[in-house]
């Protein structure tokens, strides 16, 4: 994604102003949960976590632009700031093509979608093998898959920070067709390889801490 990383503003008077990641998530808890993990790591960047309402909501790739819509309605994207649209393959068909068209009329927005789902940018914190398992096209049976392979199932608190292996696991295992990512792969390598311009060595320093 050669639009990438156009870098931080410095006021007057010194400092930064945050630059802002602007998530729209399709899942309600687990993305949600992934993400807050990288808040409040360094002042230069700030992420603002847009999932569904817990009782569901529209969660379809048109529903993250209707929530695009509803939530700048009255505000205003700074240039230098970035619009993510975190959304599975699953059956979405046409409005995965109808979100992209979107995403591709600004150097500001980008398209993170799993090939069938989150759950495998999951994966690809602890392994670098693509897996082969029954009904491994089924989203939902890649939850407790994925859950089942990590011990205690994986953490939101502390293995986002396994960030550095994830890139490269997502990366090393990444195929597109038109753009779009071929099953067991997964586009948000990019979003991490953006914020780690920035947050890899507090991420890396808490790894040592943790032991990760």
């Amino acid at each position: 994604m050669d639009k990438l990383n156009q870098g931080y503003t410095k006021p007057k008077g010194g400092g930064v102003i945050p630059k802002l990641f602007y998530i729209f998530c399709e899942g309600a808890e687990r993305e949600r949960r992934y993400f807050e993990c990288f808040e409040n790591l360094d002042n230069r960047i700030s992420l603002v976590i847009l999932p569904p309402s817990k009782d569901g909501g529209n969660t379809s790739p048109l529903g993250l632009k209707e929530r695009f819509d509803i939530f700048f309605e009255s505000k205003t994207i700074n240039s230098y700031d970035e619009v993510w649209f975190v959304f599975d393959t699953d059956d979405w068909g046409q409005q995965i093509t109808d979100l992209r068209a979107f995403v591709d009329t600004s150097n500001q927005f980008y398209a993170a979608q799993s090939n069938p789902c989150f759950e495998v940018w999951l994966y690809y914190h602890f392994f670098s093998e693509k897996e082969d398992f029954h009904d491994m096209e089924v989203s939902s049976v890649w939850k407790p898959f994925v859950d089942g392979k990590i011990p205690g199932g994986f953490d939101s608190r502390v293995h986002p920070f396994l960030l550095a292996s994830a890139i490269a696991n997502s990366e090393g295992n990444y195929l597109e067709i038109d753009g779009i990512p071929d099953f067991r792969s997964t586009q948000l390598h990019f979003f991490g390889t953006s914020i780690s311009e920035v947050l890899e060595p507090k991420i890396s320093a808490i790894r040592t801490r943790l032991k990760l």
